[in-house]
Order: C-alpha cells, then structure tokens, then sequence
C-alpha cells in the first residue's frame, strides 16, 4: 500500500513544478486517496472529460482483512462510469451514466447514474454548488454534495464539500458489520492543475464518491491536466 506521507511528498513536489493552465474544453485528471487503519489500501482514479461526456474509474484491489464482529467485510474492488451531459436547464448541469461496480457490496453490478450540478459564482471568488448524485439500482442511494470553492489569490483555491445520504444505506457499522447511512466529506486545497486534501469518500464515480471508507478519512492528491 502506498503510504500517506508518499502522497504527501509527491503532491508537493508536483504543487512547486506543474505551472498554472487555463481551463479548455477537456481534461484528463489522475489521483490517488490512501486509507490506513481498517480501510489500508490505496485507491487510483481517472477522470476523462469532454465537453459532452465523462468517463470515470476507480480502483483498489480487494481485501477481506477486516471484521465486523461475526462477519469478515470485503472491501476494495472497482467502479467504471461513462456518462453524458444532458442540455442544461435553468442553470442546472444534468448528466446520466452507467456505472459498472465490482466491490464487497456491488458484485460486478450495473446501475444508471444520475447527477445535476448547480454552481453559483459570487463576486468576492466565493463559488458554491448544489449536486444531487444519485446510483439507482440495488443496493443504490441518493446523497446531495453541497460544495464550496474559494479563490485565494491568483493561484490558490480552497475547497469543501459535504455530502449528507438522503435515500439508501451506504456504508457498514465496522464493529458489528450492520448497514448505515454515512455523510461524506472532503476538504482540499488546489493550486493549478494540482490538488491535495482529505476525504474519507472511496473516488470520484458517482458511486464510490457516495460511499465512505472503514478507516474514516484518507489523504488525496489529484493531477490535473487540461486538453
């Protein structure tokens, strides 16, 4: 497993020597989030974007070395979304996918993906977003990402999002293996193309950003670079 001060180092070199860009009407964007403690795997993620369309992939291998009382829980596993954007309405950025999930609770299940970003620009470089995310499906959930981005400077944006689960179940009681619903979180600061924070959100696909690890929190570091 890579270890946290690994991403820690690396995502700080990359901050000092990647220059800033532009936005364009694409981008591929690379990252890594590793947990410790019960979670202890490190999981990658890619992100494919056009002006129409986004493919997303998440992964980790699949590990059974945790117990929840009685139980063993099996976690890890992968997720791979494509989706489209739909034509905005009223301000509102619709897209529809299907996510292909094969993780401890998702055995290599389909489900239809579905999310609508709100975004609000404020003139102080204040920006915040409403997302309803929504995996609709077995064992699906809804979850509203309300997120926040503050410009600090020409070069530096904090972010935060929070992620209350509004329909469905999406995480495990580690010490008694018992389904519960699970808000997710994410604090992060981007400079450029570069971003490193904490979450304890699995990735970036619909599901795994509505679904939260065993160990609490990971570090991140995410790369991206516009086309």
């Amino acid at each position: 497993m890579m270890k946290p001060s690994w991403i820690i180092g690396a995502g700080l070199v990359l901050w000092g020597a990647v220059p800033v860009e532009a936005q364009e009407s694409g981008s591929i964007e690379v990252g890594l989030r590793s947990f410790s403690a019960r979670e202890n795997l490190t999981y990658s993620e890619l992100t494919l974007e056009r002006s129409n369309w986004t493919f997303r992939a998440v992964g980790a291998r699949k590990s059974t070395s945790v117990r929840a009382g009685q139980a063993t829980l099996l976690h890890g596993g992968s997720d791979f979304e494509q989706s489209i954007r739909l034509k905005p309405w009223s301000g509102i950025l619709p897209q529809v996918g299907i996510s292909i999930a094969d993780t401890g609770a998702q055995r290599q299940q389909g489900f239809l993906t579905l999310r609508a970003l709100y975004e609000k620009k404020r003139s102080d470089g204040l920006q915040l977003s409403v997302e309803p995310r929504a995996l609709l499906g077995p064992q699906g959930f809804l979850g509203v990402v309300l997120g926040a981005e503050c410009e600090r400077g020409k070069q530096l944006t904090l972010t935060a999002r929070l992620t209350p689960i509004l329909l469905g179940k999406n995480g495990v009681n580690p010490s008694t293996g018992a389904a519960r619903s699970v808000a997710l979180w994410e604090l992060g600061v981007r400079r450029g193309p570069v971003t490193l924070g904490a979450t304890n959100a699995l990735g970036s696909t619909t599901g795994m950003s509505l679904s939260p690890s065993l160990s609490g929190s990971a570090l991140f570091m995410k790369v991206r670079h516009n086309l």
